[in-house]
């Protein structure tokens, strides 16, 4: 019973967007169409309910991940492809776009909250009176990329 609710909400996805079925093919078209958390939450839906070859969905998700920070969710989802001993240069790639762009935006909060790089940004940023800041749009720009970069590498308590 459960495994038909989970292929009943993706074919219902599928019919609502594409009036369409659910193959590999539109699977492919739908994630160009979505964002990459959600295209995620369907292919997981997906392959735990078995509604497909798992294979060919771990590629598809591997291919999802590739545009996000989810570093850790690669490496499983690359391990599980291509086993434990798995080529991980394409994973190198992400935790590196994931490391620079966390860089980037750790100097921008720190400008933004007049912080010294020996506290502890995610800490402080917790902290912070934002009330009582006086904060430029650049600054508030700033916090919203920095909060948005920690829900895309999927830090979520943070």
């Amino acid at each position: 019973m459960e495994e038909n609710k989970g292929c009943n909400r993706l074919e219902e996805v599928f019919e609502n967007k594409y009036n369409a079925p659910v193959t590999n093919k539109n699977l492919v078209r739908f994630a160009n169409n979505v964002d990459t958390h959600f295209m995620l939450l369907l292919l997981n839906d997906a392959l735990e309910h078995k509604i497909f070859n798992e294979r060919s969905l771990l590629a598809q998700k591997f291919k999802v991940l590739q545009y996000t920070y989810l570093v850790e969710e690669a490496t499983r989802t690359n391990e599980a492809l291509h086993g434990a001993d798995a080529d991980k240069s394409s994973v190198d790639q992400i935790a590196e776009a994931a490391s620079n762009k966390q860089n980037e935006l750790s100097q921008a909060i720190q400008t933004a909250l007049k912080l010294d790089n020996t506290e502890d940004l995610s800490q402080k940023v917790q902290e912070a009176d934002f009330g009582q800041l006086e904060l430029t749009d650049d600054d508030k720009q700033a916090i919203f990329d920095y909060s948005k970069f920690l829900y895309e590498s999927g830090n979520y308590k943070e």
